[in-house]
């Protein structure tokens, strides 16, 4: 495979990974808010700093899990 179709490949995956891992996060923001019943983002703009601990705890928690799912997104050489 030419160097550059190995660049876009990998360039079309990276932007993949990316948007994978917005909406994940974002799900999981929404769902915290759904099962707390808390509006977190109204209160992080309010400068709620411990809703924002906790939001920030939350979605390094997400990232830790999707981290491996996302980094096995690559290309193989042959």
């Amino acid at each position: 495979m030419p160097i550059i179709l190995d660049l876009i490949v990998n360039f079309v995956k990276v932007i993949i990974a990316i948007l994978l891992a917005i909406v994940c996060l974002a799900i999981g923001l929404w769902s915290f808010g759904l099962v707390t019943g808390v509006d977190a983002v109204r209160l992080l703009r309010d400068g709620n700093a411990a809703v924002g601990i906790v939001v920030a705890g939350l979605l390094v928690a997400i990232a830790v899990i999707l981290g491996p799912t996302i980094a096995s997104l690559k290309i193989e050489k042959k």
